[in-house]
C-alpha cells in the first residue's frame, strides 16, 4: 500500500521534473527561500481509512533557491522517486502560466499519466495536477494543489 502511495506521489511531483518543463522556454522567479506546501485534494481508489490520513496534513518544503531560472528550481527542488521514469507529452512554463501532461511508469508496472496548469509571479507559483495511476491493486487518481512562495533572502543553513 505505502509503496502504492509514494508512486502516486512521485508521480504527481514528477510535473516539476527535468521531463515535464522545456529549459527553452526561460521562465524566472526571484532567488531566497521558498516554502511550499503540497495538498492532496482529492484521492480515490484506497481504503477509506488510508485516503483520510494521506489527505489530513498537507506536506511543506522549504528550500533555497540560487537560480532563478523557473525550469531548473522545479526540476531541481521537485525530483522524481527513486525508480520512476517520466516522458513530457506537451509542457510550457512561459508568460506567467504552467501546463503540460506526462506520462510515467516504474520497473514494477505501475503507470500514470498527469495533467497540470498553474501560474507563477517572481516570488509565487501555484499549480493544481491531476495524476491516474494504474497499479497492481487497482486504478488511482488524485488530485494536487501545490504553492510555493518566497519568504526571504536565504537563511544559509
Amino acid at each position: 500500500m505505502s509503496r502504492t502511495f509514494m508512486l502516486a506521489g512521485s508521480i504527481a511531483f514528477a510535473l516539476f521534473s527535468a521531463s515535464a518543463f522545456n529549459p527553452a522556454q526561460a521562465a524566472h522567479i526571484t532567488p531566497g527561500e521558498y516554502h511550499t506546501k503540497i495538498t492532496i485534494t482529492s484521492l480515490t481508489g484506497l481504503p477509506p481509512q488510508v485516503t483520510q490520513s494521506i489527505m489530513r496534513t498537507p506536506r511543506s518544503v522549504d528550500n533555497c533557491v540560487a537560480n532563478s531560472d523557473l525550469n531548473r528550481l522545479l526540476r531541481d527542488q521537485l525530483a522524481v522517486g527513486p525508480g520512476m521514469t517520466c516522458s513530457e507529452n506537451k509542457s510550457s512554463a512561459a508568460g506567467g502560466r504552467l501546463s503540460g501532461t506526462a506520462t510515467c511508469h516504474d520497473a514494477q508496472g505501475a503507470s500514470g499519466t498527469m495533467s497540470f496548469k498553474g501560474t507563477y509571479t517572481s516570488t509565487h507559483i501555484e499549480v493544481y495536477a491531476h495524476l491516474a495511476g494504474h497499479f497492481t491493486m487497482g486504478p488511482i487518481t488524485e488530485k494536487v494543489h501545490i504553492v510555493s512562495d518566497r519568504t526571504g533572502a536565504c537563511s544559509g543553513k
